[in-house]
This record gives C-alpha cells, structure tokens and sequence, in this order.
C-alpha cells in the first residue's frame, strides 16, 4: 500500500487509514515494511507535526512517524519535536484481532509536499506455514532454506 496522490507526491490534507485482520478472523500478528518514508519539511508548530504516520495496535499507538523523526506509541505528540531516526526500511510488527485490529493512518496538511511511502505487509495467524517453527530434518545431500516469512525478512517474534 502506499499515500501516492500526484505521480509519487502524497497530497495535502489527506486522512487515510489501512486496517489490517487476519483471514481467518483469529487473533493474529500484522508485518510492516514502510519504505522510503519522508515528510515534507515545516516548522515546529509547538503541538504536532502537519504530516504523520501512526501505527496501532487496536486503538493503543504503537508507533508515530513524522518529520520530528521515529516515536514510540507512548510518546505524546506535543514532545514529538525530535526522535529517533526513521530507518528504511522502517519494519514493525503489530498484534491484530478482529475485536482489535491493527491498523496505520496517514494524515497531512496543506503546508510542503514530498514524496510518498511504500509499504508491504504479511499478516499471519498463531500457526502459520510461513513460520518456521520446530526442527526441520533435511536429508537432500544439498539443498537451501531460509527463514524469510514475509519478503526478504524473517518472522516477527523469531524463536
């Protein structure tokens, strides 16, 4: 999914949302991998920044992402002048259920324009098959695995 509006430039005062559930309506965990997530440049206004990303676990914030940088879901938003670096890619791991479900909201104003995020995303349920999960007994005198669940990363919660 991504905020694309114009070519690749997300739009002013745009109010998106992406609710994420599991196919089988069962409790579940939500992968995401933004990419190139960027927020046009403005000032400070002493209480939020105008264009933001947030991530959530049913209605609790997991994550905020705007030009102040990274913040965790605890962070609130008039201390969200400065944070942590955002990394790209940004890949975080949500828990879902049907009473509960993880969702991100986009939302922008009308001040600066800049490109748009991707993101992928897998959604899995407790058991899986792309888990790996247990022993494996390979016997092929050669042969490859991996432990890649959702793209090119491994599962959330690897044990």
């Amino acid at each position: 999914f991504n905020n694309y509006f114009c070519g690749d430039i997300y739009g002013y005062n745009a109010d998106c949302s992406w609710i994420f559930n599991t196919k089988d309506g069962n409790d579940g965990t939500v992968m995401i991998i933004f990419y190139n997530l960027n927020f046009a440049a403005e000032q400070w206004n002493g209480v939020e920044w105008g264009d933001s990303v947030a991530a959530y676990e049913g209605p609790e914030a997991y994550a905020y992402y705007n030009y102040g940088g990274s913040h965790d879901g605890k962070t609130l938003l008039v201390e969200q002048e400065s944070g942590n670096t955002i990394r790209n890619p940004e890949v975080i791991s949500l828990k879902t259920s049907t009473l509960n479900p993880a969702s991100v909201s986009f939302k922008s104003n009308e001040i600066g324009f800049t490109n748009g995020f991707d993101a992928n995303y897998c959604i899995f349920s407790a058991n899986d098959e792309r888990f790996c999960q247990g022993n494996t007994i390979l016997r092929s005198t050669s042969d490859s695995f991996h432990n890649h669940a959702c793209g090119d990363f491994y599962q959330p919660n690897a044990d």
